[in-house]
């Protein structure tokens, strides 16, 4: 007698059931099944972690993100077999960088926020909160940079935001030797870089109170990391004619290694040095005293502006001022003893010739060239600067 075949297979379970919709592309179908699920299992962090996933891929990226918190609190966050936290945390980041793509800028802020509070060393948070940021208006906060840092555990930045060749080593030096705080460095390199702030170094010296002399336009990420730190900065800036011909002599004195021009530059007659300076550092320039007079203008950032040709004619009173302006406890005689202690220490300090009024050299035509740069800011006051 023969015996039929009868099928043994197991009944299908419901996350089966709802895997096989997901991978069919049922995610309506797949979603009620799961949440039918986490009904019965409340708990169950994986199961959350399904359902945030299936409400990012259905474009519900800002419901999403409330899920993989859920998910994260339930994780069992020992790194065993079932803890697929670091898991969740990624699903999260995807999620959140979905709301930039969308521009869907205040969700976005608020799940990178999010998302920093779970995962502090996230790389990639603080460049898209910039963007959202700048995109909300709203006010950058110093947990966006610095998860873990306080505001009243920051420490107090003498920042010299400033124009090459304009006495900015020099006045690092004195603010250095009035306050007895290190001179430090927070852009990631020089040389031909641009410098600006590097995230990393000033997270490190978040707490502690420094000196710092950089040469960095007022650009967004700038700002907004200044505003979080509550950096507020001294702009020194310099008459742009005089500019050119001290920076001529920085290039002849051995900073040409600093340029692109390093083989090419001895072989020039001296106009053609100008002009090379006037053509391809002086747009630099302008964007510089233009950016930064948009802050000030509006009101973007607490700085104050200091003229080199100001601080060389009164050293001890710029010092006094800057005193004033970072609320430091220094009296004339402090700043008097600051100078004196750097004073004349030319290779120190940088100081070429120290004086105003080099750009007589310049002919009329490249007097004309620099003012015509300036030109394409016909809103901002060139008049610190000279022109």
């Amino acid at each position: 007698m023969s015996h039929a075949a009868h099928d043994t297979h197991p009944p299908v379970s419901r996350e089966e059931q709802a895997i096989s919709l997901m991978q069919a592309g049922a995610l309506p179908q797949a979603e009620a099944i799961f949440r039918d699920v986490l009904n019965d299992r409340p708990h169950d962090h994986q199961i959350m972690n399904v359902l945030a996933i299936l409400a990012a891929q259905q474009g519900r990226a800002s419901e999403s993100i409330p899920m993989f918190e859920r998910a994260l609190s339930h994780a069992p966050g020992d790194g065993g077999p079932t803890d697929n936290t670091a898991s969740i945390i990624q699903n999260m980041a995807v999620s959140a960088y979905s709301l930039v793509q969308e521009m869907d800028w205040a969700n976005a802020l608020a799940a990178y926020r999010k998302l920093l509070e779970v995962d502090p060393e996230n790389i990639a948070a603080p460049n898209a909160i910039i963007h959202c940021v700048m995109a909300t208006g709203e006010t950058p906060r110093l947990a966006d940079f610095a998860p873990g840092v306080e505001e009243g555990e920051l420490g107090t930045h003498v920042f010299i935001a400033c124009m090459p060749k304009s006495g900015s080593t020099f006045l690092k030096l004195a603010m250095s030797a009035l306050t007895g705080w290190p001179d430090t460095f927070l852009a990631y390199a020089f040389l031909q870089n641009e410098e600006e702030l590097y995230l990393p170094f000033l997270r490190k010296v978040a707490r502690d109170d420094t000196v710092t002399q950089q040469h960095l336009r007022a650009t967004v990420p700038n700002l907004q990391t200044m505003r979080a730190f509550r950096i507020r900065p001294v702009v020194l800036v310099r008459n742009l004619f005089d500019v050119v011909v001290s920076y001529a002599d920085f290039f002849d004195n051995g900073a040409k290694v600093n340029t692109f021009f390093a083989g090419r530059w001895d072989a020039l007659p001296r106009e053609r040095k100008l002009d090379l300076v006037i053509d391809n550092y002086m747009p630099w320039y302008n964007a510089f005293h233009a950016s930064w007079s948009d802050v000030i203008k509006h009101g973007l950032l607490d700085c104050t502006l200091l003229r080199y040709e100001d601080m060389i004619a009164d050293k001890q009173g710029a010092l006094e001022s800057l005193a004033g302006f970072y609320a430091l406890d220094k009296s004339a005689q402090d700043c008097a003893a600051a100078v004196e202690a750097v004073d004349g220490q030319k290779d120190a300090t940088r100081f070429n010739k120290g004086k105003a009024g080099r750009g007589d050299e310049l002919s009329d035509a490249q007097k004309d060239r620099v003012r015509h740069l300036a030109s394409y800011y016909p809103d901002v006051d060139f008049g610190p600067v000279g022109l």
